[in-house]
């Protein structure tokens, strides 16, 4: 079960060293990510992740507040976690 905010994701990844892009322009090169990380499930990780239980955090929120509100969370996350367990809804 995962806590917390979604993720912006990062499916992308490298063969090899990526696939070496040169801009017109400047010249410079870049290294393009050429591939894309599927998940068992078949979802793609370029989407991100979505938590099973969402925390709405801010920007401006910082450690001892997270904490708190993840403390908060903490006692239903783990209630879930075992009525999955024992199958009981």
């Amino acid at each position: 079960m995962i806590v917390g905010e979604p993720t912006v994701g990062a499916g992308c990844g490298h063969t090899d060293g990526g696939t070496p892009t040169t801009l017109k322009n400047s010249r410079a090169v870049l290294s393009v990510p050429d591939c894309a990380r599927f998940r068992a499930d078949g979802s793609n990780e370029v989407r991100g992740i979505r938590p099973d239980v969402l925390i709405g955090w801010r920007k401006m929120d910082g450690p001892g507040r997270r904490a708190e509100d993840f403390g908060q969370a903490l006692p239903s996350v783990v209630a879930a976690m075992i009525s999955r367990q024992t199958g009981n809804p």
